[in-house]
């Protein structure tokens, strides 16, 4: 893998010298979609529809962008209290996710919120508040917005998880630990 700096963008190339683009995947209906490519984040709330993960929405957002992909999801557990509808409808479409990356053979890894976190947010006291994803994303990407939509108020989680996703894939498969 080589990298070639622009300005202030690290841009991150194959062993063909293809640009290799970084997504990650906060799954569940509530998650989002971030891509850095070439240093520029797109965001995209976690296409539902009928109250189930449109993934041919997702393999039309994932072939928008050129060049070799690689996608790190989160591989969450459900927790203790939810409900057997909620987890089972959060398995199903993890598993949707999952087989549309394995049917377009694009490399994936899967990574604990845990680990992630400890990667991307070192230093913000993570542990304790879940904020602490939305406040790295507004001060590494000042000029990205983390509404959901435009009428929105407050920033969306999932969205700025989905960041510090694509930023861990960034960190650890383009060779920056």
């Amino acid at each position: 893998m080589g990298i070639k700096r622009v300005g202030e963008r690290l841009i991150f190339y194959n062993y063909k010298g293809v640009e290799m683009i970084f997504c990650g995947i906060d799954p569940g209906q509530k998650g989002a979609i971030a891509i850095i490519n070439n240093g520029v984040v797109s965001l995209y709330v976690m296409p539902v529809v009928h109250k189930e993960i449109d993934v041919a929405r997702i393999v039309a957002i994932l072939n928008s962008f050129d060049g070799d992909k690689i996608v790190a999801i989160e591989k969450v557990n459900c927790m203790r209290g939810q409900g057997v509808c909620s987890v089972w409808n959060f398995g199903k479409g993890f598993g949707k996710i999952l087989g549309m990356l394995e049917t377009m053979m694009m490399p994936h890894v899967l990574v604990t919120p845990q680990k992630w976190k400890k990667v991307v947010l070192e230093g913000l006291n993570w542990k304790k508040r879940k904020e602490a994803s939305i406040e790295y994303c507004k001060a590494r990407y000042p000029h990205t917005s983390l509404l959901a939509t435009k009428c929105s108020r407050k920033d969306h989680d999932g969205l700025a998880d989905a960041l510090c996703i694509a930023k861990y894939a960034w960190m650890t498969e383009g060779g920056l630990d």
